[in-house]
């Protein structure tokens, strides 16, 4: 599980700040004082994963965040040749790891910066290490198993723990690509959906774009227990989903159907009753709060999810009761900071 994050001369933080992680974390205070940048560390790493798995870069715009450029991003107080440094603490039944990461300013590429040196200690099963990793322009000349470009790689490129020397440390250490995340823009209500292609890891996307899609293709997994709400009916993630809708808005009820072979149609109300209506006919509180529903039924335990503004288009009554639904996310081993 993720412990604690520390983020330094990174947009609004020039001092390093630590922030602690539990199971459930809830973010809340005045506007523009660093609520979203305390995620995008987390997000920035796992877009770089996602577009090149064995970087030694950190993307600054792709598939989770748009941050702009490096001087977009690097505190404005910090003297030019300080490194952005991002660090990530983990905690295991066997153990602990600390990863930091520190970004220098490439003056070829505005867009994104090279690693200068990973950092990483801890302890598994008793065996505890300590690596410092200084000369990333000289990788190319370490061989591909040694335990540093293991650990160099930590986040990258997750499943090449296969070096004995590494044994004790390949089944705890965190698949940095398993972050679900919605953003505070999502996609409004439609009527029609086409279907996407996206990782094999599934999720909703930032925007919820993909999540008629996941329906599709996850609808009749089994849903964990602890969010079966209505045990008289079948435990799948479709029918919860609707159990949820229902029980968040005093009625609620979601169908999707496959029309064509690349496009999906999907229906709701707000009473659930059998009589479907388009999307934007029911309100926009449905819309926005479908992927953070989907995505807590299909997050695994260990997953990551990450929900800005879940409370945006919902009454209070609605904002008390998503809450509740997180709150048993959490409870199924999925770690839920908000």
């Amino acid at each position: 599980m993720l412990t604690e994050i520390r983020i330094k001369n990174f947009k609004c933080f020039k001092d390093e700040i630590i922030v602690p992680a539990e199971r459930i974390n809830l973010f809340t205070g005045l506007n523009g004082r660093g609520k979203s940048t305390v995620f995008q560390p987390l997000l920035c790493m796992k877009q770089s994963c996602e577009k090149s798995k064995t970087t030694d870069r950190l993307f600054f715009n792709w598939s989770c965040v748009e941050l702009g450029s490096f001087g977009d991003v690097k505190n404005v107080s910090t003297p030019r040749d300080e490194d952005i440094v991002f660090t990530f603490e983990f905690k295991t039944e066997d153990g602990y790891f600390v990863a930091s990461y520190y970004f220098k300013e490439d003056e070829q590429d505005d867009l994104s910066v090279p690693v200068r040196s990973v950092e990483v200690e801890g302890e598994l099963k008793g065996k505890t290490f300590e690596i410092s990793l200084l000369n990333i322009d000289e990788m190319a000349v370490i061989e591909k198993k040694s335990i540093k470009e293991s650990f160099y790689n930590l986040f990258f490129d997750y499943e090449r723990f296969d070096d004995p020397e590494l044994s004790f440390v390949g089944g705890n250490i965190f698949n940095i690509g398993r972050i679900h995340y919605i953003s505070t823009d999502r996609i409004g209500p439609g009527d029609y959906y086409p279907r996407e292609s996206f990782p094999d890891f599934p999720n909703v996307g930032p925007k919820g774009q993909y999540v008629v899609e996941v329906l599709a293709k996850t609808g009749d997994r089994q849903a964990k227990s602890p969010l079966c709400l209505r045990k008289s009916e079948p435990a799948t993630v479709m029918y919860q989903i609707s159990a949820w809708m229902e029980y968040i808005f005093n009625g609620g009820r979601v169908d999707i159907k496959p029309i064509e072979a690349n496009i999906i149609s999907m229906r709701m109300n707000a009473d659930s009753s059998k009589n479907p209506f388009k999307p934007v006919n029911v309100g926009f509180g449905y819309s926005y709060l479908l992927p953070i529903v989907v995505s807590g039924l299909i997050a695994e335990p260990g997953d990551i999810l990450i929900v800005e503004n879940p409370e945006a288009h919902l009454v209070p009554s609605a904002q008390s009761r998503i809450a509740n639904f997180l709150a048993r996310v959490s409870r199924t081993g999925v770690q839920v900071p908000q």
